[in-house]
């Protein structure tokens, strides 16, 4: 272990490596113990955590600190192989963003983002769930299925 560094180095090749090298925690200067702390309430909190949670549970100072890590600790639990959705689906698309002051409606655009979400239809629940970014309501259905969520 190279110790000014925290680094472990390979002593045929020299190579260099720490612990968070590959991981969502690589990079960052958080303690690998909030990190793991983050991990396990992301996992385990029902119905889910949201990043002001997570920063007074941690005991973060910054909410964009909290933000980044939840963040990360969600995309790394997405499986990157799973497969699209079955059987019986629902489907709508939504505007994502604030109020904006001087616009009219539900749907002025403005500065918000058009998604798309479809969920499984599973007796009286709700089943698995897609999100995706969508450029325009055109085709709803075929735009889905371009970016994967309906086969």
């Amino acid at each position: 272990m190279h110790s000014a560094r925290r680094l472990w180095q390979c002593k045929r090749c020299g190579a260099q490596t720490s612990v968070s090298a590959g991981t969502v925690m690589h990079g960052t200067r958080m303690p690998l113990r909030l990190w793991f702390w983050a991990a396990y309430l992301v996992a385990t909190h029902h119905p889910g955590i949201s990043a002001v949670q997570l920063q007074r549970q941690l005991g973060i100072r910054r909410h964009e600190t909290a933000w980044m890590m939840l963040h990360k600790l969600r995309a790394a639990m997405v499986a990157p192989q799973r497969e699209p959705l079955k059987r019986e689906v629902e489907v709508d698309e939504f505007f994502l963003g604030g109020l904006e002051e001087g616009r009219r409606g539900g749907r002025a655009r403005g500065k918000k983002a058009l998604c798309g979400v479809v969920v499984e239809v599973r007796g009286r629940g709700s089943g698995r769930v897609r999100l995706q970014v969508l450029p325009d309501a055109s085709g709803l259905s075929d735009c889905l299925c371009e970016v994967g969520l309906l086969s």
